[in-house]
C-alpha cells in the first residue's frame, strides 16, 4: 500500500513540475499514421493544426523539433467520404513522456470549417478535451 501511495506522489510531482503545458508553451506539430486506416494527407493535416493552434490558443508554434517544449503528435484517418476521425497526443519534449492523449473524435466538412473534415475532428478535440485539461492555453476572445 505504501508503495503505490510513493508511487501516485512521484507520478503527480512529476507531472506538476515538468509537464505544464501553459501560455506561450513551444509546440512543434508532426503526424503519426494510423495503421490499417486510409490516413489523411499529413502535410495539410499539420498545416491546418498549425492554423488552427495559432487562431485560437496562446501557444507558440515552432518550425523544429528541437526549438520544442512539447510536440503535439496529430492523426487524422477517413471513415468515409463525409467523415474524418483524429486525435491529437501531447508529449513532453524534454522527458518524452506522453502527458496527453486524446480519444478520437469525428469530423464532418461544414461550412464553418471550411468543408475540412480533418479540421473539425482537431477543432472538437481541443474543445471536447484538451481545453478542458489545460484551460490556460485557450485564447480568450
Amino acid at each position: 500500500m505504501k508503495r503505490a501511495i510513493l508511487t501516485s506522489i512521484v507520478a503527480l510531482f512529476s507531472i506538476v513540475m515538468f509537464a505544464q503545458l501553459n501560455s506561450g508553451g513551444k509546440v512543434f506539430v508532426t503526424f503519426k499514421e494510423t495503421e490499417g486506416e486510409v490516413n489523411s494527407n499529413d502535410t495539410a493535416a499539420v498545416k491546418d493544426l498549425r492554423g488552427y493552434l495559432e487562431d485560437k490558443t496562446t501557444l507558440l508554434i515552432v518550425d523544429s523539433a528541437d526549438d520544442a517544449d512539447f510536440i503535439f503528435i496529430l492523426s487524422v484517418y477517413q471513415i468515409n467520404m463525409g467523415n474524418r476521425k483524429g486525435k491529437v497526443d501531447i508529449m513532453d519534449n524534454k522527458s518524452k513522456n506522453m502527458i496527453f492523449e486524446s480519444k478520437w473524435e469525428k469530423g464532418t466538412g461544414s461550412i464553418n470549417y471550411r468543408w475540412n473534415h480533418s479540421l473539425h475532428a482537431m477543432s472538437k478535440v481541443f474543445k471536447n478535451q484538451i481545453f478542458k485539461a489545460y484551460p490556460a492555453i485557450e485564447k480568450q476572445e
